[in-house]
């Protein structure tokens, strides 16, 4: 078993179950169940790990360093998430500043750790097989990273609580959904968007919110263009080719 590949197909079952769930008015039972779902998934994964071999530094590297996170930045977020529904004080004057407290809190484990984070935020490597590889890195390295995940899944919801919902979209997708999921999986693949730290459902949330669409279950369909026989990049390749030809346009005049 390829366990990057398995923990790829268990974050996507998460992403999809969050998704589904989410819809949900009941938001103490609606994070306790997503918590569930994830500790099932998040233990299984444990058990695998007391006993795998990585094949090789490079895939311990990076299932620590871009993989491991994800689901523990899920796991933090609703723990936390679900704790704080139950501890938050009845009255509403108090729940703001109750929720401020623990932004605060947060954010300090954050600064325990600023040297690492600007190392990996700036796309480092030379430190990785000391931070990503044996215990250091399942229970501090990945650890801080899920932290800092958490931490982004956290100001996310305040925002949403706080602002009255997600800001006005004002762009719409005019192409296909097909197409924008090509992308959203480029976008992922090349870990542009906030170091590769960015997960699919993150990608695909902000992507939907940018250009007013519901990419459904973006998950099959990129299964489907896996296997396509004849041009897997279908529009990223059209993209290339007619920026190009964009650009020979402006050349010539």
């Amino acid at each position: 078993m390829n366990i990057i590949s398995h923990l790829r197909t268990v974050l996507c079952e998460i992403h999809n179950y969050i998704k589904q769930e989410e819809i949900s008015n009941d938001e103490i039972l609606t994070t306790g169940r997503i918590l569930g779902f994830i500790e099932v998934r998040y233990n299984a994964i444990e058990s695998v790990l007391e006993s795998y071999r990585f094949n090789g530094v490079s895939q311990e590297i990076a299932f620590y360093k871009h993989f491991y996170p994800q689901l523990l930045g899920w796991r933090y977020y609703y723990k936390e998430r679900l704790a704080i529904l139950i501890l938050c004080p009845p009255d509403k004057e108090d729940i703001k500043s109750f929720y401020m407290k623990k932004w605060s809190e947060y954010c300090s484990l954050i600064t325990l750790h600023k040297d690492f984070y600007q190392y990996c935020y700036a796309g480092l490597k030379y430190k990785d097989k000391m931070y990503f590889t044996g215990d250091h890195a399942r229970h501090h390295a990945s650890y801080w990273l899920g932290q800092e995940q958490f931490l982004q899944h956290f100001k996310k919801w305040l925002k949403l609580k706080y602002s009255g919902g997600p800001e006005q979209v004002q762009l719409k997708w005019t192409g296909s959904k097909v197409a924008l999921i090509e992308l959203l999986y480029g976008l992922h693949a090349t870990s542009v968007v906030e170091g590769g730290r960015a997960d699919i459902m993150q990608l695909a949330k902000g992507l939907e919110q940018l250009f007013n669409v519901n990419l459904g279950n973006y998950y099959r369909v990129y299964q489907d263009i896996r296997l396509r026989k004849k041009g897997q990049t279908q529009y990223i390749d059209s993209m290339k080719s007619q920026l190009i030809r964009k650009m020979d346009e402006l050349d010539f005049k």
